[in-house]
């Protein structure tokens, strides 16, 4: 019983860290600019640099 549960939790952190891994590099591979997304491409240079200093 010990040795199953052993297994299986294991197997479990090894789908979260693999699961961890693809959604990272999606969301590095997809292209485009998040905050022209959020503000629209008719926005102001001035409102873009500071939405992208809020949000690091």
């Amino acid at each position: 019983m010990t040795g199953w549960l052993a297994r299986r939790v294991g197997h479990l952190l090894l789908v979260m860290f693999g699961a961890s891994c693809l959604v990272f590099l999606l969301i590095h591979l997809i292209p485009g600019d998040p905050v022209e997304v959020m503000l629209g491409e008719h926005a102001r240079m001035a409102d873009r640099e500071a939405l992208r200093a809020r949000l690091g």
